[in-house]
């Protein structure tokens, strides 16, 4: 008789055991889903950020060369504001196909930075721009740094 107690014990644990086994697998699936969403959700906002960025940097390559010297100081050694806005028509214009681009990602903000290189022989030629989007109340961005060449003319160092 007691043999057969503790096998009937041994049956009682071994099924406690398979439900609590079975309950962890289950919760460790929902968490997994759960968790594969949240970041589906997050890398998607990020690639139509980065999206709108791309879009800005292309809408500025098409600046003429005579603009980018009233857009950025040359040799600035670090990002100063360019702006965006409606008052700066040089610039206003040519961004209005990328301004369409925001719509994809709502309350999405979009700020540009540029600076021009000071390196001997480039001499003002090498144009840097940074384009920042944020957006859920500028708690997330995405930064953009791209290339402008200016001009063709050598510098005079």
């Amino acid at each position: 008789m007691k043999i057969i107690e503790n096998q009937k014990g041994f049956l009682l644990l071994d099924s406690l055991f398979g439900v609590l086994i079975t309950s962890v697998a289950l919760i460790s699936i929902v968490s997994l889903v759960t968790m594969g969403v949240k970041t589906y959700s997050v890398n998607s906002e990020q690639s139509r950020a980065y999206q709108i960025a791309a879009s800005y940097g292309d809408a500025l390559q098409s600046l003429s060369i005579a603009n980018w010297a009233t857009l950025v100081p040359s040799t600035v050694t670090s990002y100063q504001a360019i702006d965006i806005s409606s008052s700066n028509t040089v610039v206003y214009n040519d961004l209005a196909n990328a301004r369409n681009s925001l719509s994809s990602l709502p309350g999405a903000t979009v700020s540009i930075y540029g600076k021009v290189s000071s390196a001997a022989n480039a001499g003002n030629r090498l144009a840097q721009v940074k384009i920042i989007v944020s957006w859920s109340n500028n708690t997330k961005q995405v930064a953009l740094i791209k290339y402008y060449i200016r001009n063709n003319q050598p510098s005079s160092t």
